[in-house]
């Protein structure tokens, strides 16, 4: 890596945490060449503007979420099995990352049409083909355990949020549970067992109560 490329990683890692903190509206490009140790005319050579800038850092914060999903959800094995590897990898990428959905989901608020335009119609991963190639796969796995009742499309959206949604509400989740820093995070790693044993006892439950109302 040369000097130009060591600077421009600097620069970047800084505004991934100035943005992920502030979001884009409150970042001033001073924060930034500062956290960075660099002068702000030596930021505007490598970026020429705040939005080119913000633009690399949410494609990373991107990046981080859909080739995981992607070699997961396209690989081989059930639909179960595919859960359970989706929850730990993305409770260890979210675990080393725990502002990041924070960040997105402000930043898709703020600017939807950004977010459409960068990971659904743009986005090489293709991930609206993949999950719905993944529901449709989950909704078979369903209908054959005689559940077909379960809308595969629900299901899954509930797992990434229960999966997300301790990230988000960090600081609440903590406050209520009276968590450390180290607590919080022995709670998130037992998550990557939780939710896949709680996903199998609803289909397993779901499919038992079938099979009795089967046989009366």
């Amino acid at each position: 890596m040369n000097k130009d490329q060591k600077t421009e990683a600097r620069i970047l890692e800084a505004a991934i945490e100035i943005f992920q903190q502030k979001g884009f509206a409150a970042t001033r490009m001073q924060d930034i060449a500062d956290r960075a140790s660099i002068n702000k005319a030596m930021l505007h050579y490598y970026f020429r503007s705040k939005q080119k800038l913000f633009d690399r850092v949410f494609q990373y914060a991107i990046q981080q979420f859909f080739p995981g999903i992607v070699a997961i959800i396209s690989g081989n094995g059930s639909a179960e099995a595919k859960i359970r590897q989706l929850v730990e990898f993305y409770l260890d990428m979210l675990q080393k990352n725990p502002r990041l959905p924070g960040f997105i989901i402000h930043e898709i608020q703020q600017n939807e049409e950004h977010f459409l335009e960068t990971v659904v119609r743009k986005n090489p991963f293709q991930p609206a083909r993949i999950i719905t190639r993944f529901v449709e796969e989950l909704q078979a796995e369903l209908n054959l355990q005689g559940v077909s009742e379960l809308d595969a499309r629900q299901l899954f959206v509930s797992l990434i949020a229960m999966i997300v949604f301790p990230f988000v509400a960090r600081p609440m989740v903590m406050g209520l549970f009276e968590l450390d820093s180290e607590a919080f995070e022995k709670m998130m790693s037992a998550r990557k067992t939780f939710i896949p044993l709680l996903f199998a006892r609803l289909l397993q439950g779901q499919a038992e109560n079938k099979d009795a109302e089967g046989g009366e």
